[in-house]
């Protein structure tokens, strides 16, 4: 790369700052537990859960596409941040409007609607401010964005301290994460438009809106569709194999999940520099093998780590009785060799403009996910789809890395054709 101890220690910046909000995550996860009660926890946890799921259609690609914009060309992508946040905010008006209207019809109590709407509110507040991180990442302020990471986690545990302190209820928890993540979004939207006027100012039009949001579509598709390549497998399991099955099979998920965090955010480090090296083609090449390499590196040492752990760790995180899901969790260390290497990749592909066929090849690879669970689970049970993962996430990162290097090596064969032609001319 071309500073290799640049690149590792925006990423261990980035690192201190997730590692801090997964900590704060368990702890106000662990005070709603005791002031709502079991009840009234499960309809919150459902209410979240479906809010960032609708994150990622609020989203819809837009945050790739503004980081991208931005490293590009500075003061011209500054002034899309507005087109990113108000089309999220329209978004996620229009799917709280549907989730109350679904949860009217469905009988849902008031408590329970109010209470997702909010959180849906929450989700779009969580989608801005991710906005704001990208173009800070973009804008080579690591420190601020993993600043705003813990902060901002840091900002919901206290939200829910004060309220559990002052007896308040489910609405009333549901109105604090609301008001917790707009108020973020104003610090840290008024932070950076201090020194950037452009993330102020408004869209032209409705149409700058529409064009941003469907330039962003291709990319929001692929990222909705890998969603359901990693996720799908555990409601097969569930459907399939039975809760008790999915419980040794989510425990193992779960670390798999949390080991090939450190890959994602590399990809977060590298896709900066990806997309201002698309005018430089063989540095690109160069850059990406690089981060691809250390990606893998990363994968294989922590995948080395959960394979000879794995019942000690499932063990000591989840107690003795999910000592059993060791076997899937070996088999799931192929997806943490090589996930880093596939976000890696997918990013790449998408500073290279790819994003069209980055979308295919999602789509492509959750269809075959989808079509493996259902004709292997009811014989070979959570095995399979330890398998059906672990083999899926090694052919999709060689897929994305084929795509980047085709398209660099077919890039480069015609320069080098054309300059050739005009000095024959």
């Amino acid at each position: 790369m071309r500073n290799a101890a640049s690149v590792i220690r925006k990423l261990l910046v980035l690192l201190v700052g997730e590692g801090a909000a997964r900590l704060l995550g368990v702890a106000t996860f662990a005070v709603l537990a005791r002031a709502l009660g079991l009840a009234d926890l499960g309809v919150f946890s459902f209410g979240m859960s479906l809010a960032l799921v609708l994150e990622c259609v609020m989203d819809f690609g837009q945050n790739a596409q503004l980081g991208r914009d931005v490293a590009e060309d500075p003061e011209q992508g500054l002034f899309r941040f507005t087109h990113a946040a108000a089309n999220k905010t329209l978004i996620a008006a229009l799917l709280a409007a549907a989730a109350a209207l679904v949860m009217s019809i469905g009988r849902f109590s008031v408590h329970e609607t109010t209470t997702v709407v909010l959180l849906i509110v929450w989700a779009a507040g969580l989608s801005v401010l991710d906005s704001l991180r990208s173009t800070a990442r973009s804008l080579e302020r690591f420190k601020l964005d993993s600043t705003v990471n813990g902060a901002e986690s840091l900002l919901r545990f206290l939200a829910i301290v004060l309220v559990w302190s002052l007896g308040g209820g489910l609405v009333a928890f549901g109105l604090a994460f609301a008001l917790e993540s707009w108020i973020s979004v104003a610090i840290v939207w008024g932070v950076l438009g201090r020194r950037h006027d452009a993330l102020l100012a408004p869209p032209a039009s409705v149409g700058d809106l529409q064009r941003f949001l469907w330039r962003s579509a291709p990319f929001g598709i692929a990222v909705m569709s890998l969603s359901a390549f990693y996720n799908l497998d555990q409601v097969f399991v569930r459907t399939i194999v039975g809760a008790a099955a999915n419980g040794l099979y989510g425990a193992a998920a779960r670390i798999s999940f949390t080991a090939s965090i450190v890959g994602s955010l590399l990809a977060m480090v590298a896709y900066p520099d990806l997309a201002r090296m698309r005018s430089d083609l063989g540095a690109l090449q160069r850059y990406l093998t690089k981060a691809l390499s250390l990606a893998g590196v990363i994968g294989v040492v922590a995948a080395a780590l959960a394979f000879v752990w794995a019942a000690p760790l499932l063990t000591l995180l989840f107690g003795a009785e999910f000592a059993g899901a060791a076997g899937i969790l070996r088999i799931l260390s192929l997806v943490i060799v090589f996930r880093g290497v596939s976000t890696v990749a997918l990013y790449a592909a998408n500073a290279l403009g790819q994003s069209r066929q980055v979308a295919t090849v999602a789509i492509a690879f959750t269809i075959a996910n989808v079509t493996a669970n259902l004709v292997l689970l009811p014989r070979f049970g959570a095995y399979a789809a330890a398998w059906i993962s672990g083999i899926g996430e090694v052919a999709l990162a060689a897929t994305l890395v084929t795509v980047s290097l085709v398209y660099i090596r077919g890039s480069r064969s015609l320069i080098a054709s054309e300059v050739t032609a005009n000095a024959r001319d």
